[in-house]
């Protein structure tokens, strides 16, 4: 019989006090080798002397015979105990003793509770059904009646291979989760299986004092494979050595001999034939049924006339009407369009691209495989580029200075200015450092398969351009007149260059020392030229131009006219008027004068 004291409430008299009282025993929870036990006092009381210990023992035993179970612990609190390690399916009797004693008087009182019988459940018991030969499914129960503190705790399946250790292959915490499903069983091997259930306390101090129990064994002798039978396919028709092939359920084979066999148990099974270029296959597909016996299939193959497919190139990067070739099997054809076509059967070809001068492709050479449809190849052409290097000498380091290469401006404070060109001759111009002239300032420069460098040698210029003169050809002018300003200029270094600003609208700058134009538009504007020698040393003048309204003088304002006529036209015009009256008059009086003296005198009067 086991026992472990416990303590009880304390009283105050000097000696033990149960008189009338009782203790009751009772379960509240209980596994296959759990229990969980409480116990309450009658209303009689317990009392406890100041000089003595008072407790409570739990005791358990065999009924038939009272003898004490071993392997059984406990964890108690006030009022409950939690057991474990009873052995499932065993009937126990516990019992609660509250006991007094005094280090004085010795014992002083103990009373005993009822004796509670109970019968730990079974085990769980453990089954399984195969749903195919290399998986188990799983089946169990649990017994327990859970409660008080004793709670669930986990499910492990446990498994051994071919007679070795056990481990876990699953561990599941949820304890309505009674089913497992082991795949992947081998062929030719055994396992054993068993499950481990797992109750543990729920409020015990120092811990959950997990309990075990352990289910049937289950043992899975080695799975075996289904019969299978061979599945032959025969074919004829082929050149021998040929390769052929059958897939049949998924499964593909290919073989050079007449012959292609598969193993399969009973069923139905779907096959096709792989195609063999040159050759048709009867049947091309169907379906072999396996009974317990092995199945054959023939196959005949037919060759079909030999058949022809385009084989392209088709080129991009090239410039349109650009010449390229293709040789192909021995044979070369030339285009200028974007795409070559050869026409040739089945089979693998060798092929090379011809060299475009100024373009390059990754790759020359290489083989095309015409196997029952046409082919099209990409030829990717990139432009190759050269440098073209400026290199300039005797300007001071950090000078600035550039060269325009075919409308391209490049500028450098180095000694190089450098482009990248393909194939082809381009023009230059050489911008002169300011003070320095440049030698050669401009020409033409070739590439042709490799990069060039042109020499530029700067020298200091002479001193700076100067205008001897500048005029217009006449400072006023009326709308619609023409003007013409004359600029005269010497000295600098180089080409001088000339420029006009301040001009009235109709006239435009250019780069000429005589420009000419017409204005068409009223007022006075002071026209500047500049002009600028090759080393960028420039100097400039002014002259004054008045643009006057249509109808007014050189010099005069448009309000000085008579009848619309410039003043001084009109003044003209009526002087010639009198002059021809005067004249008219003087000729017509001499007439009259002549006339008298021709005529007779007249007669006397009477």
């Amino acid at each position: 019989m086991l026992s472990t004291p416990s303590a009880v409430p304390s009283g105050a008299g000097p000696l033990a006090a149960a008189s009338g009282g009782s203790i009751k025993l009772r379960s509240a929870g209980i596994g296959p080798t759990t229990v969980s036990l409480y116990w309450t006092y009658s209303s009689g009381g317990f009392g406890c002397p100041r000089d003595a210990t008072c407790g409570i023992s739990l005791k358990v035993s065999y009924p038939k015979n009272g003898s004490s179970p071993e392997g059984i612990g406990f964890a108690k609190s006030a009022g409950t105990a939690y057991a474990y390690g009873a052995a499932p399916g065993v009937t126990y009797a516990w019992q609660v003793t509250w006991y007094c004693f005094s280090f004085y008087a010795g014992p002083c009182g103990t009373v005993d509770s009822n004796i509670l019988r109970l019968t730990q459940p079974a085990a769980a018991t453990l089954s399984y059904t195969q749903p195919s030969s290399t998986s188990a499914q799983f089946i169990w129960n649990n017994n327990a009646a859970y409660g008080g503190l004793v709670v669930f705790g986990s499910y492990q399946l446990m498994e051994a291979v071919n007679g070795g250790p056990y481990s876990a292959v699953t561990t599941i915490t949820a304890e309505s989760t009674m089913t497992y499903t082991v795949n992947g069983l081998l062929s030719g091997s055994s396992y054993s299986f068993y499950l481990n259930t797992t109750d543990q306390c729920s409020g015990c101090p120092g811990g959950t004092y997990p309990s075990s129990s352990f289910s049937n064994i289950e043992t899975l002798g080695a799975p075996v494979p289904p019969s299978t039978y061979s599945v032959t396919f025969t074919e004829s028709g082929l050149h021998p050595g040929t390769s052929w092939s059958v897939t049949l359920d998924g499964v593909p084979q290919s073989a050079t001999a007449s012959t292609i066999t598969f193993s399969e148990a009973d069923g139905t099974y779907a096959y096709t034939v792989g195609s063999v270029a040159g050759y048709t296959a009867n049947p091309s597909s169907g379906s072999v049924t396996v009974n317990g016996a092995g199945v054959s299939a023939s196959i005949t193959f037919t060759a079909v006339p030999p058949t022809t497919y385009d084989v392209s190139f088709t080129e991009t990067g090239l410039p349109t009407g650009t010449s390229w070739s293709v040789t192909l099997a021995g044979t070369t054809h030339t285009s200028t369009a974007s795409t070559i076509t050869f026409s040739e059967g089945n089979g693998i070809y060798a092929y090379t691209i011809s060299v475009v001068p100024g373009y390059a492709t990754p790759a020359y050479t290489g083989s095309i495989d015409v196997h029952g449809s046409s082919v099209t190849q990409s030829v990717a052409w990139t432009q190759v580029t050269y440098a073209v290097t400026f290199e300039e000498s005797a300007l001071p380091a950090g000078s600035s200075w550039s060269v325009s290469l075919q409308g391209t401006v490049h500028s450098s404070t180095t000694t190089n200015v450098v482009f990248n060109e393909p194939n082809g001759s381009y023009s230059y111009t050489v911008s002169s450092a300011a003070g320095y002239t440049s030698s050669p300032s401009s020409g033409t420069t070739t590439v042709n398969g490799k990069s060039v460098t042109q020499a530029i040698t700067f020298s200091v210029a002479p001193s700076g351009p100067t205008i001897g003169s500048f005029s217009a050809s006449a400072s006023t002018i009326t709308l619609g007149s023409s003007v013409t300003f004359t600029v005269t200029a010497a000295g600098g270094a180089g080409a001088l260059s000339y420029a006009y600003a301040g001009l009235p609208s109709g006239c435009s700058s250019a780069n000429v020392s005589t420009l000419t134009c017409t204005p068409t538009a009223t007022g006075t504007f002071a026209v500047k030229v500049t002009v600028t020698d090759a080393a960028s040393r420039s100097t400039n003048a002014t002259v004054t131009l008045t643009v006057n309204p249509s109808g007014a003088t050189e010099g005069g304002s448009a309000g000085n006219t008579i009848l619309g006529l410039p003043a001084a036209e009109a003044y003209a015009v009526f002087a010639a008027i009198a002059i021809a009256i005067v004249v008219g008059g003087t000729v017509a009086v001499v007439r009259s004068r002549r006339k008298r003296m021709m005529s007779p005198p007249p007669p006397p009067r009477p």
